[in-house]
This record gives structure tokens, sequence and C-alpha cells, in this order.
């Protein structure tokens, strides 16, 4: 039954009448309800009993429809059903049936979601799980302004703070000194603004916000205006500014985006809570109501409610919500909270969506209303909080779509000005400024853009109405943001790769890093500058030392010079340009690796070696400039200086004996090492590139055995060609890497082999190897010049094999040399895989069956990759001709060699003594052998040829592609198979011949 109430029933409350013992219900009231049920057990406090009896009858069976007529007459009556509460003023009461409609919509959410629990309360008991109990009120009357004092009994239960406390009866306040009586001249609005304004303070007054009151003599009047929202309505705020002046303020810490991408974990979920007029929730004492008042078209009103514009606002809003978010975290609920806005996190959806639950509920049931429209309850991997888009799957931050779309507005209309408000030069350097944490590398190009708002400012002498020019520096710094808004700035781990020490003296530089030092005397030029400047600049050639072949990272910087650390950190400053101009430079070198670097102050003491280094005494000889000069005038100007370093070089490209920041390429030792083996010679360029050696290991092991195999011959070929030319084998340039793979392929290298060369030598010098232009080029005029081709262009017919080794019959009566190469031909064609895999099969994986055998290979194989699974053969018995049946044949086999296993699980053993188990090369001669006895021709076909031939006759058969794609090991969509395995029959050359000679017969 659906009962709608009148809007115009208006329910009298009063706040201390809760006896219910002297209070009976009348007679005709419950009989409208029904007879009583049983109780059958015994449950908390009850509540009436009459009802409590009633209730559980009404749970079971549902309420009894005849009865509606008296069930509304009471309801409707106002005598008979009296609902009380705390008494409001009547100036302030409002419709009943607009004002509960969010906490309907939870309540009865709050009934869905438990009506399974086994916990779930019953009539007349108390819930054991909710510490926190709503007071029994009319709800439906109470206003929203100061609405929390109506719930102090609630807010007692989860804090004894006495301020906070204090402040829901009503806030004071806290003036340093009571400020003056002050009157503000009348305002003049535009129509259309006055419109606005005028609904907006009805509005107001219907929440109980403002009201109407009458002069005093020390009343403060403070002038009003509006702001836009995002969604287009306004904000009435009262400009409090000269108030503000007179009032105390306290330091406090506000929870940011920043608290929330640290409680942000991967694939985790999230969902946010937004309260609706938060502040005016708040209520304001008598006292303090004098100093919040306006005047508008006549009339003088004050705020009973936090009103937006308050200094202390923010900072009584937080401490109230204070006990708020510990209670909510002390019952491991994770969340962070930015005045009325919180966010929740858990790694489980449906935890998740209890934790806000179980906030919405507390945050109700002590005053507070959910703004649903701006909430997000339902859990996501996605969610919008305080204007950012977090991402939980890839760990990101981003600015919402609609958001970069506004933003990107104003900078092309920036573009296409030359003059504005200063003021409106500010608002766009506001906003960009708030979306820096979501643009990587944001807060770089706001410092050029903060200079000439601050030299604007100090021309104009602080006066934001006068105009600025829009200079082409700043339609360049505008460039960068139009192309860069869309990107989604990564949450920083702080898994720093390399640690570089660096430092700076009166005479040179330093960086450490690891075992690895550099270090440098200063320019002329360079040591006129200040100790800071030196800093910075010290950091900048340490990155450059050690940083050239890194990518994709995050490094820390030890410093031990706090303006620099400042610097860095805050990626420039907007007073010394010359700082900020070497700061953009440190940070440019970043971007351009997309590098994350942080900055972190180190004791003088303990950043000895840098500081070392930076003292070192180096007396450098350099050519004189008119010597040079002379040089150049009868020889021409060189291209590259062969020994210098930063300082004495006389051209922009030049070879250090030293690690340089700025050389072309060092001068190598000239004995380089010997060749140390494939395994440690990668080891070497990883620990170079600043990997440390506890993660070496695990390093190693995504290369596979094979892998180590196959790069070794090039990497062993290289190390001898830097030997023969004097080159670092880990910092060869690009020009000596063109000429050792030109070498090879003058050597007759193929395609693939050159491809794996590059691909090893990738693994040395780093990712420049293979993103360099000219290496690309080289490598693709490598195929066009000698393309891939495949090593067979045909295939045998596995009958041929097959009718062979049946002839090998019965199994216990040939040799065990021929029962193995017969078992391991058969596995080869039967399965389709590589002769790696057939090596790995053990008797313990596999599982026999009437119908055959399954045989699990739990070892990484070629064709294994992450996201699959390993690979299952499924062998059927072969009962229509039993001497190729594998299941049998494996049977045979196992029981020949049961006495000869000893201790070993590999089902594959070598035929003669000692025997152990059979590698695969071994298991490779086998097949070569078999295949040679059937008469197929080995000098073109070798074992691997059993892949092909199965694969090609499983195809013309009939059966599907995905299902041979399948058991070879081949992915769904790899297209393997139809470019390199799925040949035709080896057939006679002469057939075309001898049909064209056969046309004479038919004639």
């Amino acid at each position: 039954m659906v009962v709608e109430e009148s809007p115009s029933v208006i329910i009298e409350a009063e706040a201390n009448n809760n006896n219910t013992e002297n209070d009976q219900l009348p007679e005709e009231f419950l009989l409208a309800l029904g007879k009583e049920g049983e109780e059958k057990e015994e449950f908390g406090d009850p509540i009436r009993p009459e009802l409590a009896l009633r209730w559980t009858k009404i749970m079971a069976e549902g309420l009894d429809c005849g009865n509606q007529e008296d069930q509304t007459s009471f309801i409707n009556n106002k005598e008979t059903v009296k609902l009380e509460g705390p008494t409001a003023e009547p100036s302030t009461t409002i419709s009943a049936s607009s004002q509960w409609a969010i906490s309907t919509e939870l309540v009865q959410e709050t009934a869905s979601s438990r009506s399974t629990s086994p916990d779930q309360t019953r009539p007349g008991q108390t819930s054991p799980s909710n510490q926190i109990q709503a007071q029994a009120l009319p709800l439906k009357n109470q206003v929203h302004a100061g609405r929390l004092k109506y719930y102090l009994n609630n807010w007692l239960q989860i804090t004894n703070d006495p301020v906070v406390l204090g402040w829901l009866q009503g806030y004071d306040i806290p003036f340093r000194e009571l400020p003056p009586s002050h009157d503000t001249e009348p305002q003049h609005w535009p129509k259309t603004e006055k419109e606005i304004i005028s609904s907006e303070i009805k509005k107001l007054v219907a929440l109980g916000a403002i009201s109407e009151c009458s002069y005093c003599a020390d009343q403060f009047t403070s002038p009003i205006f509006l702001v836009p929202k995002p969604n287009g309505s306004f904000r009435f705020i009262l400009n409090l500014k000269k108030l503000n002046q007179y009032i105390d303020t306290e330091h406090f810490k506000l929870e940011d985006i920043r608290t929330a991408c640290k409680l942000m974990s991967k694939n985790c979920y999230m969902a946010s809570i937004d309260l609706k007029e938060a502040y005016f929730s708040v209520p304001i004492s008598a006292n303090s109501k004098k100093f919040l008042r306006f005047k508008y078209d006549g009339l003088l009103y004050e705020f009973n409610a936090l009103p937006y514009g308050l200094c202390t606002a923010p900072f009584v809003f937080t401490k109230l919500l204070k006990p708020v978010s510990t209670y909510l975290r002390n019952n491991n609920i994770i969340l962070t909270c930015y005045l009325d806005d919180s966010l929740y996190f858990n790694n489980c959806q449906l935890q998740c969506s209890k934790d806000i639950h179980i906030a919405c509920k507390l945050l109700q049931d002590l005053g507070f209303i959910i703004n649903l429209e701006k909430s997000v309850l339902t859990p996501s991997q996605t969610c919008k909080y305080l204007g950012f888009i977090l991402n939980s799957t890839d760990l990101t931050l981003s600015v919402p779509q609609q958001k970069q779309i506004a933003i990107l507005d104003r900078i092309k209309f920036f573009k296409q000005i030359s003059t504005c408000k200063i003021r409106e030069f500010s608002q766009l350097l506001g906003t960009l400024n708030s979306i820096c944490p979501a643009v990587p590398y944001g807060w770089l190009y706001t410092k050029v853009l903060e200079r000439q708002k601050y030299l604007a400012l100090l021309k104009s002498n602080d006066n934001y109405e006068l105009t600025m020019s829009i200079s082409q520096v700043i339609k360049s710094e505008l460039k960068w943001w139009q192309y860069n808004i869309y990107k989604s700035n990564p949450i920083k781990q702080y898994n720093f790769l390399l640690e570089i020490h660096t430092d700076a003296s009166t005479t040179g530089w330093g960086a450490v890093c690891s075992h690895r030092k550099a270090s440098g005397s200063w320019s002329r030029s360079e040591q006129d500058h200040h100790i800071n400047y030196l800093e910075l600049k010290a950091a900048l050639l340490g990155l450059q030392c050690f940083t050239k072949d890194i990518y994709n990272c995050e490094i820390l910087i030890r410093i031990d010079n706090t303006t620099a650390v400042a610097y860095v950190n805050k990626m420039g400053g907007v007073q010394f340009p010359h700082l900020n101009n070497i700061t953009r430079e440190i940070w440019q070198w970043c971007e351009n690796r997309n590098i994350w670097i942080f900055a972190s102050y180190i004791n003088t003491k303990d950043n000895f070696e840098a500081d070392k280094e930076s003292r070192k005494i180096n007396i450098e000889w350099e050519l004189s400039q008119k010597a040079y000069r002379q040089i150049t005038e009868r020889f021409g100007t060189p291209e590259v200086d062969l020994f210098a370093s930063r300082t004495n070089k006389k051209c922009t490209k030049f070879v250090s004996w030293k690690c340089d920041p700025e050389a072309f390429t060092r001068i190598p030792s000239p004995a380089p090492p010997a060749y140390p083996g494939c395994r440690a010679a990668i080891s070497q360029a990883l620990i170079r590139r600043g990997t440390p050696h506890s993660a070496l290991d695990v390093m190693l092991n995504s290369l596979s055995t094979n892998t180590f195999k196959q790069y070794d011959s090039p990497l062993k070929l290289w190390w001898l060609f830097c030997r023969e030319h004097s080159l670092d084998t880990y910092q060869a340039s690009i020009p000596y890497i063109l000429n050792f793979l030109t070498k090879c392929y003058q050597n007759g290298a193929s395609y693939g082999t050159i491809n794996t060369t590059r691909s090893a030598l990738s693994l040395l010098m780093g990712p420049k190897i293979g993103s360099d232009d000219r290496l690309k080029r080289f490598i693709k005029g490598i195929f066009r010049s000698r393309p891939p081709m495949p090593k067979y262009d045909r295939t045998w017919d596995p009958g041929i094999v097959l009718n062979h080794l049946a002839e090998c019959y019965p199994n216990e009566e040939v040799t065990l040399e021929k029962l193995t190469r017969k078992l391991v031909t058969i596995l080869a064609l039967t399965t389709g895989h590589r002769v790696q895999t057939l090596s790995m099969i053990k008797i313990s994986n596999m599982k026999f069956s009437d119908s055959g055998v399954e045989i699990y290979i739990p070892d990484i194989i070629k064709t294994s990759r992450r996201g699959s699974t390993q690979p299952m053969f499924h062998l059927k018995a072969f009962i229509q001709k039993k001497e190729i049946c594998p299941v049998n044949t494996i049977k045979s086999y196992i029981d020949r060699t049961s006495s000869i296993r000893k201790s070993t699980d590999k089902l594959i053993l070598t035929s003669k003594k000692p025997y152990k188990n059979a590698s695969t090369q071994t298991i490779s001669r086998w097949i070569k052998l078999t295949l040679k006895e059937a008469g197929i021709d080995v000098t073109i076909f070798t074992a691997h040829s059993t892949r092909h031939a199965s694969t090609s006759a499983a195809n013309r058969s009939g059966l599907s592609i995905d299902v041979i794609r399948k058991a070879a090991g081949w992915s769904q969509n790899s297209a393997i198979f139809a470019r390199h395995y799925n040949r035709p029959i080896n057939q006679d050359p002469t057939q075309f011949s001898s049909a064209i000679c056969n046309t004479v017969i038919d004639t």
C-alpha cells in the first residue's frame, strides 16, 4: 500500500517527548494494523510490544488490504499519529514532500541490500552491528541550514571533542578583536544579474541559510557576488574580505588529490560521496550572525549557517569531518576527504559497495544530506574526484574531457589576441595550474607564464584591471599546453632506477652513480654564477652523464643545496630567471626520455664522494684561439674535435677521453677485455645502465637458454670488431655499428642473422639501437636486398614414414634403439611440436585412459607466452592400426625402460649405457635417421620438418585451422602456419612435360 502525504502537512516537533510507557496507542489504530503475531524469540530492547508483535506478522504475511481505509485515515490524522522531534522555527519550516527524498531512496537501497542478511534486525531488536543509532526524529520537517545541531546525540557517539560539539550547537567566529560597525555602499546590478541574485536569495531563504533581520548598532554588512558553478548554476558568495581581517585563522592540513593518488592501488575500485550544501548544515551562533549580514533590494539579511567566504569555514568543516573519517577508518574503510567530497577505495567491488553504504548511513545519521547527482555510489575502476579522473587500471590521473575542451577553447582565444586584462590572464593561468597534477611536466610550462604575469603586475602596480601584452613567449608556452593537455599523468611509484649524487664547488662539478663517477671544471662564463646555479648545473651534467641511454623510469637525485632541491621539485621558479632556465633544461632533458626525477636533500658530509669529484684539480690544456684561427684559415673548419672536453672543445661535436655529458663519444681504453660470454656481457650491460645487482638474475631470466645461444655468436663477432677498432663494446656510436653490420652483410649474413645481431647489440647498448632512424633504414635495405626465404617450399608425406615405422612391430621384439626412434618420430608427427617440447615430457605428467593419453608440459618452451596456457597433448589410441598407435608405442616404451630408469622422470632416455635423459640434439638425430630410412631426402629436410609435414597433412585432410594452431602451440591469431608450415607434398617435377607429351597420345 502506498500512502501519499499532502505537502501542506506540517508536523509539530518537541525535543524532549520520548516517553512511551504512559502514552498508550489508540485501540482503533492497533485494530487497523491487524491481529498480533506470536513472538517466538527474545531480542534486544523492544519498542512498543503491541507494535512489535503486529510488525512481525506484517513482515511475514503483508499488510491487510481490507483495513486500507482505516489505516489511511490514521496516517493522515495529526491528532492520532503524533511524530515528535526538535522544534523548528516557524519561519524556516519547509515542505515535507521534498525534504527527504534522498534519505528515503537510500533507506530503500539499504533495505534491499540487507534483505537476505542473516543478521537482519527484526522488530523490537537493536542491531548489534550499528553503533550509531539514528534518533527517532521527524526528519521531514527539519530545515537544511544548521541542521547538524539536531543530531547532537548521534555525534556524541563518535566524538567527545568539546570544540566540535560546541560548533555543532552554533559556531562562534573567533575574532582577534571585534570589528567596528561597517555598512556597505549600495550595490547596483544589471537586470539579468539581479534576477539571478533574487532567485538565489529565495533559495537561501527556503533553505534557512539566511533570513531577514532588523538593524542593530554593531552590525557588519558585506557586499555579495555570484560565482558560476560547472553545471551552469551560481553560488551565492558573501564577500567577507574586510571582516576576515579581524579573524584569527589556524594553520591546518587539507587532504587533496595527492592523498587520493597515494591511496589508489592497482585495479582497485572507487566510489565518491558529495554532501549537499555542506557549509549550510553548520549553524552559526546568535552572537555571530550580526557580522554576517548583507543588504539587497532595500532589505537586510543575515546568515544563520556557515557562509562561503568566511576565512575559517574550510578549517571548521575539516575539523567537523575529522571524527567522521576517523570512525570510518577505524572500521577498516579506506577513504580520503576534502571538505564535502570524500573518495572510498577497496580492492573488492562488493566490499567497496558495502563501505559506501556504511558511509552514507553514518553521514545521514549525523545530519548531512547526500548529493546523489554529484556522488558516484557505484564502485568503478575510474572515478571523477576533485575535477580529475582517477584510473586504477592504468594508475593514471587525467583531466576530464569536457574540461579539456573548455581549456583548449580558452588557449585558442589567447593565442589569437595581442592584449588582455591581467585578471583574465590570471584566470587562465590559475586554470592551468589547477590541472598540472594530471598533465605530465605541466608545472614546467607554467613558470614562464607566471613570470610574465609577475612582470605585468609590477608594471601596473598590482592593478589586475590593466592590460598586458600576449607575447610570442606566452603563445609558445600555450602551444605546448595545446598539444599535451590530452595526456594522462602516471601515478608516481617512487621506485627509483638510479640514485645520482651531485655536488658543485667554485672550481668544478662532480657526480656519482653507483660505482661510476664523473667530474669536470667550470668554464670561464660558468665560474661567475652563484653557487645555487652551479648546483643545478651539476645536477644537469650528472643526469646527462648517466642517463643518455635510459628511458621511462624514475630517478633520485641527491643534492646538498636546499635551493636547488626546491627548484628541481617545483620545476622552476618565478623570481630568478637564470635558475628557472637551468631547471627547465633539466626537466626538458627528462621529458625527452620520459624520465621523472625527484630531488632529495643530503648533508654535505654524507655527500663526500660527489664533493670530492667536484674539487678535483683538473688542469686541461687548450689550443689557443689565435692558433685555432690560423689552422682553420689554412685547412678549413673541422667537424669534430677528437680529443677534448666540454670546457676546451673547439667544435660542437667532440670526443672525450673520460665521461663527459656533452661528448659525441668517448675514447675507449686501448685494450678491451676478452669476450666474457653472452650472459656475462649482457649482465655487465645491465649493470652499466643502473640495474641493481639484486634484480639482475630476475632480469636475465627473461631470456631463454636458446636466446643466449643465439646471441652468443654475433656478440663474439662484435667483441672482435671493437678490439680491432679500439671501441668501447658498450658505448659505440651508430656509425661504427653500421660498419659492423655492413661487414656481416658482406660476409653473407642473411636478413634474419643481421636482425638477430641488432637485437643482441640493443641488449648491450640500450634502446637507442632499435629506435635510431639510420639503423632502421639499413635493416629495411637488407630486407629488400636479401629478403628472407622459407626453409622449405614443399614437404613430404607423413604416410611414407608411418608405413616404414609400422614395420617395426611388435614393439616387444624390436631393439630398444629402434623402439626409441619409432617413439620420438611418432610423437613428433602426432603432436606437431618441436623436439624441445618432446624432450620435456615426463611420465608423472601423463594421464592414461581407455581412449588414449593426455600429456601436460609445465616447463617453459619456445611457444610459451604470458597470458597463455601451457601445452597439453591429447593422443587418441589408433586401434585401426596398432603398429603406429602413439598410445600403444608409449606404453611399450615405458615397460621396456622401467628397469633402467632409476630415479629419472623424463620419458625419453638414451638407448645405450649409461642411460640418461635424451637431449634435443640426440632426439633430432634419431628422427633424421628414421626419415632417411623411410626414403626422405635428409639433405633437404631436417628433424624439424616433421612439424611442417604433420601440420600440412592435417590441413589437407580438412582439419580446422584453429585445431591445428592449438595442437601445434600457435596462438589463434598466428600467421606462422600459413606463412611457413603449410606446404604441398613433394611431387615429380617431370609431370608437366609428361602431360604435354601425353597430348600426342590423346590425339
